[in-house]
């Protein structure tokens, strides 16, 4: 057995995760080969094995969300495995939140009820890192249907450098001049990589069905991919915009960073945080909640949408007023317009 410290950050977080799922740390510590006692600070958040949860300081930050000057509460998490942890945990602003809370990740996660879709804990994690074909077989379906038939770059942009040392072929005008550097050579002509962000706004009314999320997160994706084989870096960050939350909390926003600029896209890995509606709900809702300051309003609040200062940066943003298939493919296809129309510009 070995200590903690030499596991890779993602096998790190990996240990958190499964540990707010509710597998003792003795049984993750045992299948990642490290002793139990050196991850146990890691799953923790590095308190004492005596303190209290709801004592916890997150990463040495206040829990609390912060009220920005234009009036607006405001979290973020740095990554899906970070917000997991986060919402399965069992704290809050008030003892009341925090017994609501715990209540509601208990009978949503419970495998019967339709708020969570008759998901569990162990499905949750499960299909986190492996999603369900159905998935992602409609994320391929949005992809295949508007973006088939548009041209993507095959070949890298080359130009022919001449008068040089060597090379692929002769440059007979300098041959015969008798000039030593004969040889034209083609080469790459490096290109500026744009960097695109592509913002998702998971908002979802109680009484929705899954499918207002999954044809939503699916177009999202599928923009991700057609500029990515554009040659753009893309960044994707989830939001949850809520209107009265709390009795304290006149607007809301938690931000999730799904995916960086310089990561590579794996639909995979992000798929079902941003297509699942139990993600949305049990991890977005529920970990946005812990933040909030005042009393939970009964709803937990209304869908909103972002307010202008989360949308600076964000070159797409698909709003939570797309809740249909039609509405979908109708965002995406302007959004590919709006991308053609800028490239050739």
């Amino acid at each position: 057995m070995t200590h903690a410290r030499t596991l890779p950050v993602g096998r790190l977080e990996e240990a958190q995760v499964r540990y707010a799922m509710g597998e003792s740390v003795k049984s993750i510590a045992r299948s990642m080969g490290v002793t139990w006692q050196s991850l146990w600070g890691v799953v923790k958040g590095a308190e004492p094995k005596s303190q209290p949860k709801t004592e916890r300081k997150r990463s040495g930050r206040s829990t609390l969300a912060q009220d920005c000057l234009d009036n607006v509460d405001r979290w973020e998490w740095g990554s899906v495995g970070e917000a997991v942890v986060d919402a399965l945990a069992d704290y809050a602003q008030t003892p009341g939140n925090q017994r609501l809370l715990q209540a509601k990740v208990e009978r949503c996660l419970s495998g019967s009820d339709a708020w969570g879709n008759f998901y569990t804990r162990d499905r949750l994690l499960d299909e986190l890192k492996t999603p369900p074909t159905a998935l992602l077989a409609e994320v391929d379906a949005m992809r295949e249907k508007l973006l088939g038939g548009l041209p993507l770059p095959t070949t890298p942009r080359r130009r022919v450098r001449r008068g040089q040392e060597f090379g692929e072929e002769i440059d007979s005008d300098r041959f015969l001049a008798r000039v030593p550097e004969v040889w034209d050579r083609s080469v790459r002509e490096p290109v500026v990589r744009r960097q695109i962000t592509i913002g998702i706004n998971l908002g979802v009314a109680w009484y929705e069905k899954p499918e207002a999320v999954l044809y939503r997160g699916a177009a999202a994706l599928a923009l991700a991919d057609y500029l990515s084989g554009q040659g753009c870096n893309v960044g994707l960050v989830a939001f949850n915009s809520t209107r009265n939350p709390t009795q304290s909390s006149a607007h809301a926003v938690a931000r999730l960073v799904l995916k960086s600029h310089d990561m590579p896209l794996d639909v995979s890995a992000v798929a079902l945080a941003v297509c699942e509606i139990a993600f949305t709900r049990t991890i977005m809702y529920v970990g946005a909640m812990r933040h909030w300051p005042g009393r939970a309003r009964p709803g937990w609040g209304s869908v909103a949408r972002l307010p202008e200062q989360d949308r600076q940066g964000l070159d797409f943003v698909v709003e939570a007023n797309v809740k249909s298939r039609e509405a979908a493919e109708t965002w995406l296809r302007e959004c590919v317009e709006q991308a053609r129309a800028q490239a050739a510009a």
